[in-house]
Parts: C-alpha cells; structure tokens; sequence
C-alpha cells in the first residue's frame, strides 16, 4: 500500500428538508477521515436546503427537476 487513503464520498439525496439538512452535514462534516466529499444531491427543492448546503461549502447537485414521489 502507498499509505495514500482511497476517497470517500457521502452522498446525501435531499427534497425540501432544510429544517434538518444543517444538523446532517454538519455530522457529515464532523468526521475526521481523510479524503472526503460530500455531495448534497438535490431533487429541485422549494425551500433553503441548497442555500444550507451551500453555506456549509458543500457541493450540490441538482436533478434538474423534480423526479421523487409525489
């Protein structure tokens, strides 16, 4: 082994829960293993989720419209 760490990426689906989002990438965040991404994948929310995730410098990606159950 070279003793470099494979990456990990947390991806986290994500549909209007911004009253919750802040407390979950924060625990994301929080962890201490090195190489880490997190990606927010967002399914075209209405509320602040992106503008949460994006405060917290996590990337986000959106579906482009909304495509969840109804």
């Amino acid at each position: 082994m070279t003793g470099t760490q494979p990456l990990v990426s947390v991806v986290i689906p994500n549909y209007n829960y911004g009253r919750a989002l802040e407390l979950c990438l924060r625990g994301a965040l929080d962890q201490t293993y090195q190489p880490m991404e997190i990606i927010l994948v967002d399914d075209c929310s209405t509320d602040d989720s992106v503008a949460v995730a994006e405060a917290l410098g996590v990337r986000v990606v959106s579906t482009g419209v909304n495509s969840g159950w109804p």
